[in-house]
């Protein structure tokens, strides 16, 4: 049997594609960072102000981030976010809001309305 330059070449593409996708990790201890490589520039931390409010990229980074008090579904409808219920008192001069119970800061404190 020969083999030629191309079953050769085959060969070790298949071998180098093989070893690209990776074997299982096995546990290198417990893991206390997160990190968020992203190709857009962030000029704000805060999701309300300047072109963060407006950029769809920007706007995918902070969903990943921070929770909405109130979202916005697909079809333009509202749903309960950190807010369950929301609107204004009979007088309509207040806006009234209710805050999910059950839900933590990130150093385990509670989120109230005081908040």
């Amino acid at each position: 049997m020969t083999h030629t330059r191309r079953d050769f070449l085959q060969l070790s593409m298949a071998i180098a594609g093989v070893s690209v996708i990776g074997l299982p990790a096995f546990a290198q201890g417990s893991v206390k960072d997160l990190v968020i490589a992203y190709s857009t520039g962030i000029p704000s931390w805060d999701p309300t102000t300047g072109p963060s409010g407006v950029n769809p990229k920007l706007q995918a980074l902070y969903l990943s981030v921070f929770d909405r008090f109130i979202n916005q579904d697909p079809d333009l409808s509202f749903s309960s976010g950190l807010l369950t219920e929301w609107g204004f008192t009979d007088d309509n001069k207040k806006v009234r809001m209710v805050v999910r119970e059950g839900v933590k800061w990130h150093d385990g404190s509670d989120f109230t309305a005081e908040d």
